[in-house]
């Protein structure tokens, strides 16, 4: 493992160093991807700098108020540029919130605007695999494979590698379907983002030695995973019953031509 680089006297850490890369990425490619919906990049672009501001400093507001003891001796320690001061699951739930109500703000259309962002947590869900081979965390429970790596001292599933390599063909296949040409509705990319994860996520929490079981065999992951699984694929399942003009990649407004089209027959 590798988890710093050092590049002369400065010493970078390589699980936020490829992190960066991969937001970098993911965000030129959701600019790519807006277009292709009829929306404006700059607006998408935007949206994500907001919410992964908002991410960061509610991360760092979070991990404050847990420890504010610790850092009573020494306030100018919240504006540490250690990463391991943040509470993520209180910097996800502020980045969720605010990006909310960037979009309401904005108008932007909800399903489209998350469609246009597949690509970006696809990128992420890549780069994030990278940070945990760097870092050896997320590992997989001792195994006798021809393809094992040795950590902690253990022969284990490279479940590492196996993120890395299934978060890559999720990202191949939403930017292959997000180049298909043929109306599809809004939401659709997004719903099948979301089930490809889910089933990620199934098959490598069955092999990661770092999560606890659930209830007997089924950890808690696991039986999270199925449910968003299930619910994804009712989703596109219903929404392959609508009409298709609900948001396609033919730009904006189509909808509003449909309608105006069918006033004019009217007249």
């Amino acid at each position: 493992m590798f988890p710093v680089i050092h590049i002369g006297s400065i010493a970078f850490q390589v699980s936020g160093l490829f992190l960066i890369i991969g937001i970098w990425v993911g965000l030129t490619l959701t600019e790519k991807q807006s277009k292709t919906l009829g929306l404006k990049g700059e607006d998408v672009y935007n949206l994500v700098l907001v919410t992964l501001i908002a991410t960061i400093i509610g991360a760092r507001a979070g991990f404050v108020l847990i420890y504010w003891k610790s850092f009573a001796p020494a306030p100018v320690n919240v504006l540490s540029l250690n990463p391991g001061l943040l509470d993520m699951r209180v910097g996800l739930l502020t980045g969720l919130v605010v990006g909310w109500i960037d979009i309401r703000l904005k108008r932007l259309p909800v399903w489209r605007t998350l469609d246009s962002l597949t690509p970006l947590l696809s990128v992420i869900g890549t780069a994030l695999g990278v940070s945990h081979l760097a870092t050896g965390a997320a590992y997989g429970i001792p195994a006798q494979v021809p393809w094992g790596i040795e950590l902690w001292g253990k022969i284990r599933h490279p479940t590492q590698v196996y993120e890395i390599i299934l978060a890559g063909i999720i990202l191949g296949i939403i930017l292959y379907v997000g180049r298909q040409s043929q109306p599809r509705p809004a939401g659709f990319l997004s719903l099948l983002f979301i089930g490809l994860t889910a089933f990620e996520w199934l098959f490598l929490e069955g092999i990661r030695a770092e999560t606890s079981f659930f209830i007997g065999r089924y950890r808690g992951v696991q039986i999270i995973a199925w449910i968003i699984l299930a619910s994804s694929l009712w989703g596109m399942s219903r929404l392959a019953r609508n009409e298709p003009h609900l948001g396609v990649n033919h730009g904006p407004g189509l909808y509003q031509k449909l309608i105006n089209s069918r006033n004019n027959r009217n007249q």
